[in-house]
């Protein structure tokens, strides 16, 4: 066998080598792909959950002082001789326990606990979202701006979300017997129109909006300033 003859076959094979794909590297890139994408899918499942779980008990537990709250505000629409005319919060906690029960304390308990989950998710899923997307157009960096930004989007989504459950609790803690449950509540509010489901929503945003805006840029800045480490799904 001459030497081209024998040189041949091994320049063919050198190149068939280098065109060939690297498995291994492949695999590798694929896997850890795929390993980062579940990594993000758990992490933003366990940031909602958390969420959920924590505005489901803060509902739950501030729902007395809350139907106080709605019961103040709404006296002064109220006929004179139909106001109850709370001292204060105190007095009316007291009040409501010893002439309606421990029950009406919690009136309208799972529509306050409900709400609070919503509000919870939908300020921390949608913030991280809302962040992702503005930093993704590549016209901002990761700078106070874009937090505000990002935060405005966050507030006004859990808005949307929660306003619903909203104005149902604010019925349900506002009523003096006419209604026999959150089904009949609902009930009697759909009657009225899908719109009725966002009676105040303004309002409700005005609220919301700024506390979600001030919460996200606060936990940024302790984060950039003080070390903290925020856990993102980003």
């Amino acid at each position: 066998m001459s030497r081209v003859s024998r040189v041949i076959p091994l320049f063919s094979f050198i190149v068939s080598s280098r065109n060939k794909p690297r498995f291994s590297h492949d695999r590798d890139a694929h896997f850890a792909l795929v390993l980062r994408r579940n990594c993000l899918v758990r992490g933003r499942l366990l940031h909602a959950s958390t969420g959920l779980n924590k505005g489901l008990t803060g509902g739950f537990i501030g729902t007395p002082a809350d139907m106080v709250n709605v019961r103040m505000q709404n006296d002064v629409k109220l006929p004179p001789e139909l106001r109850r005319n709370y001292a204060h919060a105190l007095d009316g906690l007291l009040r409501v326990w010893k002439e309606e029960g421990i029950r009406k304390l919690f009136s309208g308990a799972s529509m306050a606990a409900g709400r609070g989950a919503m509000v919870t998710v939908g300020q921390l899923s949608c913030y991280d979202q809302a962040k992702q997307l503005v930093l993704g157009t590549g016209l901002m960096t990761d700078n106070i701006f874009t937090h505000f930004v990002a935060s405005f989007i966050a507030g006004g989504c859990a808005t949307v979300l929660c306003q619903p459950m909203d104005v149902v609790k604010t019925r349900l803690m506002n009523s003096k017997g006419e209604y026999r449950g959150v089904i009949h509540c609902l009930s009697d509010t759909g009657k009225l129109g899908p719109k009725a489901f966002y009676k105040g929503l303004v309002p409700a945003g005005i609220r919301l909006i700024p506390h979600t805006v001030l919460t996200f840029i606060f936990l940024e800045q302790l984060r950039l300033y003080f070390g903290i480490r925020v856990v993102t799904s980003t």
